[in-house]
């Protein structure tokens, strides 16, 4: 079974450009919130394994939802992504047990952070060898102390 993530961000482009980022990791059932309420009732419906939060969204913000996704299923690794990152989101974020908090600026370091707790494999293009890089030429080169 893939693994699940949700996204939840009052934005659709927002969303619509994390599911592209995402789908690069490896196939994933992506579901989707606009606010943090649809969050919270999406996770205890679905039980993702990741979910990422914007932090500013309308009827419930990014933290307060982490924290009640949190309480019913602490096995949860959320990241928060947001434009408005501060020392002191960080801080109640980490309280909270948030992962980490991303600036959405910063989107290649999210992918790296959920690709981390996936245990992503990397994509076929990834695991190919360079055929002209020193370690695939000096694998390909007979050992001249082997006869």
């Amino acid at each position: 079974m893939p693994p699940r993530i949700l996204i939840a961000d009052d934005s659709l482009n927002v969303r619509t450009a994390l599911h592209q980022l995402l789908n690069h990791i490896q196939p994933a059932e992506l579901v989707d919130a606009g606010n943090g309420h649809e969050a919270v009732s999406q996770a205890l419906e679905f039980r993702p394994g990741v979910v990422i939060l914007d932090f500013v969204m309308p009827v419930m913000d990014g933290l307060t939802a982490a924290r009640k996704i949190l309480q019913q299923l602490p096995q949860t690794v959320i990241f928060i992504c947001t434009m408005h990152w501060s020392r002191y989101l960080e801080e109640q974020a980490a309280v909270a047990g948030v992962r980490q908090v991303i600036s959405k600026a910063q989107s290649s370091i999210l992918v790296a952070a959920v690709e981390q707790v996936l245990g992503a494999q990397p994509t076929s293009a990834d695991s190919d060898p360079d055929p002209a890089s020193p370690e695939t030429i000096a694998k390909d080169r007979p050992d001249p102390a082997r006869p």
